[in-house]
């Protein structure tokens, strides 16, 4: 007797767009996918092509196209111009904005999903190091310029005749957080963050946080280090990433899709487990002043090696390394000891994590994500 196997199709984010191109929106509903595909296009550069006027997708695609250079966002685009499903999608209120002085990268974009439905996109961090010293920021200071100016956008784009769904990946998860909280429209329906830091402890108590956490939906990869940074109060969904390395876990196109949903996980990686522990250990080990003396130092000695890029550093990462342990020596006494305090610190919170989760007893929350 011939037995008939069940074979599972596990699919990327765009698979998924190619998939379920002639499926629409009254066949199946607007999810978690479709939320996240929403997020991704915030990382689009939509210059001299989207403003304040509505251009339908795939015109806006189009004409993006040619000066697209992530493979896998190429790849988006040209789908994105022959699918059915997105046809009635249409862009406006494209904003970018940097400011070094600030220390500020940002950027959003309205989609308009049909007559009355609306999902405003955060765009996370670039690569360049003066974005991530905003997200460094984070942790001494709330407001960053980015969340005030992501909360500006997002109560300046609301109407009241209109539904919102408000998201974001990575930095634009946090910022798409914060806008909305602040906020506080009913007309918000809901908030995705994907893999996006969190809080401080006071913002996370607050009234307008706790009114505001149930609307919350919250997105991190098995091996997710950005996503449990600092406070979120939320229970986390955990996805399964085909990466095997936790910095790759971040990136959305390896999340896996299965019959039109995130791919399950139940706990978190070990190393995630380990990272995240120490890291936030080391962090709330640290006052507020010695977080802004840390941050700002290693910040000016990546800036006095010429270096501007993520990609910079990893390619001169033992050089760096070797700067900064010699420029240590150059800094006054309280800022050197600093400096020697907060390495070593962050050293023995690795240690004691990976003893504690390797050999210890762990505890339901770190199993399972919650934070």
């Amino acid at each position: 007797m011939l037995q008939l196997i069940a074979v599972v199709i596990i699919i990327n984010l765009n698979d998924y767009i190619e998939k379920y191109s002639r499926i629409s929106f009254w066949e199946r509903p607007f999810g978690e996918i479709d939320a996240l595909v929403c997020a991704n296009l915030a990382y689009i550069h939509w210059d001299d092509v989207v403003s304040d006027k509505p251009v339908k997708l795939s015109e806006a695609c189009k004409m993006t196209i040619n000066r697209e250079k992530d493979p896998d966002r190429l790849k988006t685009l040209n789908l994105l111009i022959s699918s059915k499903r997105y046809q009635h999608f249409s862009l406006y209120n494209y904003v970018s904005e940097t400011d070094y002085q600030q220390q500020k990268q940002f950027s959003a974009i309205t989609i308009k999903i049909s007559p009355f439905k609306r999902y405003i996109a955060y765009r996370g961090t670039d690569s360049t190091v003066n974005g991530w010293k905003e997200d460094f920021n984070m942790s001494f200071m709330c407001p960053v310029p980015a969340q005030e100016r992501a909360w500006e956008y997002l109560t300046d784009t609301i109407e009241k005749r209109h539904i919102y769904y408000v998201g974001g990946h990575s930095k634009g998860g946090n910022l798409a957080v914060y806008a909305a909280v602040m906020n506080g429209n009913e007309r918000i329906k809901k908030v995705y963050n994907f893999d996006g830091p969190g809080f401080s402890d006071e913002f996370v108590a607050s009234e307008k946080y706790t009114n505001f956490v149930s609307k919350i939906a919250s997105y991190i990869p098995q091996g997710s280090i950005v996503g449990l940074l600092m406070s979120n109060n939320v229970d986390h969904k955990i996805i399964h990433s085909n990466s095997d390395d936790f910095i790759w876990q971040h990136d959305p196109y390896t999340w896996q899709i299965e019959y039109g949903h995130f791919v399950n996980e139940d706990g978190l990686t070990q190393t995630a487990r380990i990272v995240n522990s120490s890291v936030n250990s080391w962090y709330n080990d640290l006052t507020i002043d010695e977080r802004i003396t840390f941050i700002n130092t290693i910040y000016d000695i990546i800036n006095a090696q010429g270096i501007h890029t993520l990609y910079e550093i990893a390619d001169n990462r033992w050089n760096l390394a070797k700067e900064a342990a010699k420029s240590f020596s150059k800094y006054d006494g309280d800022t050197r000891n600093v400096l020697i305090s907060a390495s070593f610190s962050l050293i023995a919170d690795i240690v004691k994590s990976f003893w504690t989760i390797k050999f210890g007893k762990e505890s339901n929350d770190e199993n399972t994500g919650s934070k």
